[in-house]
C-alpha cells in the first residue's frame, strides 16, 4: 500500500490526510453531460472500501491535529436508542 501511495505522489501523512475517501477507494464522477465515469482509487487494488478509506483519512487528520477527536460524535449517538419507536420496536 505504501508503494502505491508513493507512486501516486502521496508521500507524507499530511498529504494522506488531505486525500478524499474516493481518491483512495475509488468512486464515480458525473460529467456535465450526466454520464458516470469510474475513478480508480489509489488503494482500490487492495480492496479498501469507502468506509475504510474514510476511517484511514480521519485517523490521519486526528494524528496531525487537523481534527480534534473530542469534536467527533459516534454515529450511534445521533440515532435513536434501541427499542424506541413503535410498540413493536420498529423505528418511526
Amino acid at each position: 500500500m505504501i508503494l502505491a501511495l508513493a507512486e501516486a505522489g502521496v508521500t507524507s501523512l499530511h498529504e494522506f490526510a488531505t486525500c478524499a475517501d474516493w481518491e483512495l477507494a475509488g468512486g464515480f464522477t458525473e460529467t456535465p453531460e450526466g454520464k458516470r465515469v469510474k475513478d480508480d482509487g489509489i488503494l482500490e487494488p487492495f480492496d479498501v472500501t469507502l468506509e475504510e478509506a474514510q476511517a484511514l483519512v480521519m485517523n490521519a487528520r486526528v494524528a496531525l491535529g487537523m481534527v480534534d477527536i473530542n469534536d467527533l460524535a459516534p454515529a450511534e449517538a445521533a440515532e435513536a436508542a434501541p427499542g424506541e419507536g413503535d410498540a413493536d420496536g420498529t423505528r418511526v
